[in-house]
């Protein structure tokens, strides 16, 4: 644990807790922080703008631990019984290690819808052009993704994305229209691996690209596709052991 951390969240939660608490504020104010002068008179505390970048990887760590954990369920669930036969006590699977997949780059149309919001998108006023939609519909289009699809499917393809990429701009700025993610994914999964194997309960958890020619013989090999990989989605493929029910 930081202790800087740990001080400055106790100074902070002082201050703010000053004008309803002001006698026990000022005593940890004195005696405990050894501040000078008297918490009333600190002023109010003052913050930087929140990071977008790091408010976005915090929240996908915390995202991708419950659906991991969903996949590992579906995993370790025992066979369904077949019915009228006789009862076989096997032992249950135990997931001990898992592998993932991270892909650093938005490719084929959702690469296409980028770009085309990258243009449409105007920094100055923080807002995209009126013709938005329909240009990201024409950039799918003459992607050749959705070939012999209607204006109804084109748009229920490619809009899902294009609007959550919009929204994000509006939070994140330009940055976000990057066809790669604002923050490394893969060394974001490795920096944060003792908190994962401890959520999960795993063994060993391996982190891969899914571009590395290696690494696609290796997920054929297990039967997983690595072509469904996309910056924020990574492919994820867990392995068991057996254990006594």
């Amino acid at each position: 644990m930081n202790k800087q951390l740990v001080l400055r969240y106790i100074e902070v939660s002082t201050v703010l807790l000053s004008p309803i608490t002001p006698h026990i504020s000022d005593h940890i104010w004195s005696n405990l922080l050894k501040k000078q002068g008297n918490v009333i008179t600190a002023g109010w505390p003052a913050a930087a703008e929140p990071d977008f970048v790091m408010q976005r990887a915090a929240q996908y760590i915390e995202d991708i631990i419950p659906s991991m954990r969903k996949l590992i369920a579906k995993v370790e669930a025992p066979p369904k019984k077949k019915k009228g036969a006789a009862a076989v006590e096997t032992p249950t699977p135990k997931v001990t290690h898992g592998q993932v997949w991270v892909s650093k780059k938005f490719v084929g149309w959702q690469e296409a819808v980028l770009l085309t919001l990258q243009g449409t998108y105007d920094a100055a006023s923080n807002s995209f052009a009126p013709d938005t939609a329909a240009a990201v519909l024409e950039a799918v289009r003459a992607a050749g993704a959705a070939e012999g699809a209607n204006e109804k499917q084109l748009k229920q393809l490619a809009m899902p994305f294009a609007k959550y990429k919009m929204d994000e701009a509006l939070k994140g700025g330009a940055q976000v229209l990057d066809v790669k993610l604002p923050f490394d994914e893969a060394q974001l999964l490795q920096d944060n691996l003792p908190y994962l194997l401890r959520s999960l309960n795993l063994d060993d958890l391996s982190v891969g690209d899914a571009a590395d020619a290696g690494a696609a013989g290796q997920a054929k090999a297990a039967g997983i596709n690595l072509s469904g990989a996309c910056p924020g989605q990574p492919v994820i493929l867990f392995s068991t052991a057996a254990r006594s029910s």
